[in-house]
C-alpha cells in the first residue's frame, strides 16, 4: 500500500481544523479561525512526522502529548479554559475515529465528510451562545483596522461619556495594551498617564462603583464602536482590573444593547 505523505498532512490538517472549530462552537467561544488554522497545521505536520520512516519515534505517547499541548495552545491560547477545550478536542477526535470504525472505512473523503457533519451538528444543534441577553458581538474600528470582541451585556453598567453623553464600552486591560500599549500600571494611574501618554483622543471618564465613589478610568474615542450591528458611540474605557480572563468576553456593555 502506497501512502503519500503530503496528502496525509493535508488530510489531517483539514480534519483537525474542522474539529477545532467544532470545539470552539460547543464551548461558546469565538470561532478564532486563524488560531484554529495554526493548531490544525501543527496537527497535520505531526501526523506527517509520525508516518515518516526516519521519525517513527514521534509516535510515542509523550510526543503525542507534546503535539496535543502545541495544538491546544496555538488554537486556544494560555487560558485555563484551554485545558477544557483541549480535552473536548480529544473527545471529538475519538468520536470521529469511532464513526470511521463504525463505517469500516478510514478513507480520507468519508472522514472529512464526518468532520463536516460534526461541525454542522455543533452549529445547528447548539444554540448560539452569543445571542440573547447575556453576550453581544462588538466591533471596534481604529485607523482602518477592525477588532471583533465579545461583550457581556451588563444592565448595571450605566457608564456614559461626559462629553457626548453616549454609552461607553468598558474593555479589559489586554485590549488597552493591544491597541495603545498602555500597561496595567498606567491604567491604575489615569491622571498621571493623561499627562505623559501621547495618544490622540485620550480622556478621563468618571465612574462610581463599590469602593470607588469617585473613580476615574482612561478612555479614548475610537473611529466607531458597533454592538450587535448598531453604532453606540465612539468612546471606550479601559478597566484597570481584568475581567473575563477565562471566559469568552473581553468587554462590558451597558444594558441598552
Amino acid at each position: 500500500m502506497v501512502i503519500y505523505l503530503d496528502l496525509v498532512i493535508v488530510f489531517n490538517f483539514a480534519v483537525d481544523f474542522l474539529l477545532l472549530l467544532s470545539t470552539n462552537r460547543l464551548t461558546g467561544h469565538s470561532t478564532a479561525i486563524k488560531r484554529c488554522l495554526a493548531g490544525a497545521a501543527i496537527g497535520g505536520l505531526y501526523s506527517g512526522f509520525c508516518l515518516h520512516p526516519a521519525f517513527g519515534f514521534f509516535r510515542s505517547w509523550y510526543f503525542s502529548l507534546i503535539a496535543l499541548c502545541g495544538i491546544t495552545v496555538a488554537s486556544f491560547g494560555w487560558k485555563r479554559s484551554a485545558v477544557r477545550r483541549g480535552a473536548l478536542f480529544v473527545l471529538l477526535s475519538m468520536t470521529l475515529g469511532g464513526i470511521a470504525s463504525g463505517l469500516n472505512n478510514i478513507n480520507m473523503i468519508p472522514l472529512i465528510l464526518s468532520g463536516v457533519a460534526i461541525l454542522l451538528l455543533c452549529t445547528v444543534g447548539v444554540a448560539d451562545p452569543l445571542r440573547g441577553t447575556k453576550y453581544v458581538k462588538v466591533e471596534l474600528s481604529w485607523k482602518g483596522n477592525r477588532y471583533p470582541l465579545i461583550a457581556l451585556a451588563d444592565t448595571g453598567n450605566t457608564l456614559k461619556d461626559p462629553i457626548s453623553g453616549s454609552q461607553v464600552l468598558v474593555v479589559n486591560p489586554q485590549i488597552a495594551f493591544s491597541l495603545f500599549q498602555l500597561t496595567q500600571n498606567q491604567l491604575l494611574n489615569p491622571i498621571e498617564t493623561m499627562q505623559s501618554a501621547n495618544i490622540p483622543g485620550l480622556r478621563l471618564i468618571p465612574y462610581r462603583s463599590v469602593g470607588h465613589p469617585n473613580g476615574m478610568m482612561l478612555g479614548v474615542s475610537m473611529d466607531s464602536v458597533v454592538i450587535n450591528g448598531q453604532q453606540i458611540g465612539k468612546v471606550i474605557a479601559f478597566s484597570p482590573v481584568d475581567f473575563g480572563n477565562d471566559a469568552c468576553y473581553q468587554a462590558l456593555a451597558g444594558g441598552v444593547v
